[in-house]
C-alpha cells in the first residue's frame, strides 16, 4: 500500500476516532448520580400476586443541572402475563420533609409483559435537599381497581 494514501486516510480516521471517543467519555461523565431503592412491598388482586419498589436517582443531568427522579416499579409474581390496563403506577417524588416535589401521572400498562414502572423527574433546581421515592398502585380486582400505598426509597442527595 502507498504510504502517502496511508497517511492520508489514517490520520482523519484517528483525529475522529480519537475525538469522539473524548466526546462519549466527557457526556458520560457529565451525567454522574446515585440512586438507591426501598424494599419491597407485596399485594394480592384477582388472584395475582404483586410486588412494588421505588427508586431515587440524585446527580447532575448532561447540562450539569442537578435533578433528582422518582421511579416506582410493579411486578407480578404468579402470571406469565398481564393483560393491557391491570396494573396502574403513579410514581411521587417527595422532600425530605415529606411534602410532595412532583407527582407523576398514572400511567397503566400495555397487555404482555408482567411488569411495569413509571418516573418523575425535576430538573434544574439549586438547593441540595433530599429527595426520596414515593408511589401508589392501581390493580385490577375483576370489578374495579383497589390502590395500594408503597414503601418509600430511602432520601438520597448525591448531586456529584
Amino acid at each position: 500500500m502507498d504510504k502517502k494514501l496511508f497517511a492520508s486516510t489514517f490520520k482523519p480516521f484517528l483525529c475522529g476516532f480519537l475525538i469522539g471517543n473524548v466526546l462519549a467519555v466527557t457526556s458520560f461523565t457529565a451525567s454522574a448520580g446515585s440512586y438507591a431503592s426501598g424494599i419491597n412491598g407485596y399485594f394480592d388482586a384477582n388472584n395475582v400476586n404483586y410486588y412494588s419498589y421505588n427508586t431515587i436517582y440524585t446527580g447532575l443531568d448532561v447540562n450539569n443541572k442537578k435533578f433528582a427522579m422518582a421511579m416506582h416499579n410493579v411486578s407480578a409474581t404468579n402470571v406469565s402475563s398481564l393483560f393491557a390496563g391491570q396494573v396502574g403506577v403513579q410514581p411521587i417524588l417527595v422532600y425530605d420533609s415529606g411534602s410532595v416535589a412532583k407527582y407523576g401521572d398514572w400511567k397503566y400498562n400495555t397487555a404482555g409483559g408482567t411488569g411495569y414502572g413509571s418516573s418523575t423527574t425535576l430538573r434544574g433546581f439549586t438547593s441540595s435537599t433530599a429527595y426520596y421515592s414515593h408511589g401508589l398502585v392501581k390493580a385490577w380486582n375483576g370489578t374495579g381497581y383497589w390502590t395500594f400505598g408503597t414503601f418509600r426509597s430511602p432520601s438520597l442527595n448525591d448531586f456529584t
